[in-house]
């Protein structure tokens, strides 16, 4: 007897051992036929996490038996991907610098290209223009989201203590909740709404991954983000640019004359961002930076060489 889908098509096999290769056929298959491009991974990640082992450890347990617990959620996690719910939110985890993250819809998934903000700043102070990692680097998160850049730079910057701030309350519920998991909570806090200009003294490092898509892009967006991410994480206004006046006026507060802001930004958006903080930020100097796809991804306000 053949364990159908949810619509109706064969799926496993009943009269046959269900393995952890069977279950990936199935799966692999289904997301296939719903036009998602990576249904190979998708099935390895979704299959892992209903068998408790790690995705790279797939292969090596790809014989496995699937227990009838097993089975049940591997298909419903099948199903929720075939609507093409992302993978990320399905398991309620998503890795981002070594670390694993909490994440729900309330907060925008991490990318890797975002990880670029962090190797900015290493860099700069592996170059001598940011003080040493060890020094105790005051932080400023703007926009913190799941708080995975908050977290990432705490790692690379032991001595650091950030701020993290956010609009959405359930937001800053799964940002404390991972700097709680990382057993960082000692070294952070996080502020819920428009704190950032209510805030007082300096801070060495700003940085900000604002929303920056353009109102009328959004709906040509692949169903995984436009679905199910915030789009009050997504949406910059008619030119994706609307949050960047805002970064810099509060950076214009709030960062030391020695401290350094980087702020992500779109495709084709470099240029103009950096005339917006040069507007603002006229006792700074900028550097674009690219990710590691080659694309153009942050903006730099470093102190002007003396």
């Amino acid at each position: 007897m053949a364990l159908p889908y949810s619509d109706g098509n064969p799926g496993i096999q009943l009269n046959e051992a269900i393995t952890v290769r069977s279950v990936f056929d199935t799966l692999r298959t289904r997301f296939r036929a719903s036009g998602i491009t990576t249904p190979d991974l998708d099935a390895r990640c979704l299959i892992a996490g209903a068998m408790g082992f790690e995705t790279e450890d797939f292969f090596r347990n790809e014989d496995e038996t699937v227990s009838p617990d097993q089975l049940s959620e591997a298909l419903l996690y099948m199903d929720r991907r075939a609507k093409r719910e992302p993978v990320a939110y399905i398991l309620g985890q998503k890795e981002f610098w070594g670390r694993t993250l909490s994440v729900n819809a309330s907060v925008l998934i991490p990318r890797p290209d975002s990880e670029t903000i962090v190797e900015n700043l290493l860099d700069l102070s592996e170059n001598g223009i940011l003080p040493g990692t060890q020094t105790p680097a005051k932080i400023l998160d703007i926009g913190t989201g799941s708080g995975c850049l908050l977290i990432g730079l705490l790692d690379e910057f032991p001595s650091g203590f950030a701020v993290g701030v956010d609009v959405c309350p359930s937001a800053v519920a799964i940002a404390r909740k991972n700097l709680f998991l990382a057993d960082l909570e000692n070294r952070g806090v996080f502020v819920c709404g428009n704190g950032a200009q209510s805030l007082e003294g300096e801070f060495d490092i700003i940085v900000a991954n604002p929303p920056y898509i353009c109102t009328d892009e959004l709906s040509g967006l692949e169903p995984e983000i436009m679905q199910y991410e915030p789009v009050s994480a997504l949406d910059g206004g008619p030119n994706g640019l609307k949050f960047y006046p805002m970064i810099a006026e509060i950076a214009a507060h709030l960062l030391s004359p020695s401290g350094i802001l980087v702020a992500e930004h779109g495709s084709g958006q470099q240029e103009d961002v950096i005339k917006i903080f040069s507007s603002i930020l006229d006792e700074r100097r900028f550097i674009g930076f690219r990710d590691i796809s080659g694309r153009p991804r942050t903006v730099a306000a470093l102190p002007k060489k003396r």
